[in-house]
């Protein structure tokens, strides 16, 4: 009977440090997993905001382009009216 209950005792040992190991390592899973979640998250965040900027540069260089393309029109035709 004590050969038994010892026989029990290390099974039941056994599998409560395999469970303890696996739940570690489920763990360690799940910090990598977030961690590489939390990476992708923010290079795409950075990306999305890069594109932006970018878009914004363009888009106040063609107002810059509009601008000095209506001054320059504007100096033509005043130019003109004082010479005639």
């Amino acid at each position: 009977m004590n050969e038994l209950s010892d026989r029990y005792e290390t099974y039941v040992n056994t599998m409560n440090r395999e469970r303890h190991e696996i739940s570690r390592h489920n763990k360690a899973q799940i910090k990598s997993l977030v961690a590489k979640l939390l990476i992708q998250i923010l290079n795409e965040n950075l990306h999305r905001k890069r594109k932006n900027a970018f878009l914004e540069i363009n888009s106040t260089a063609k107002q810059y382009a509009n601008l000095e393309r209506c001054f320059n029109k504007l100096n033509r035709n005043v130019v003109k009216f004082l010479a005639d």
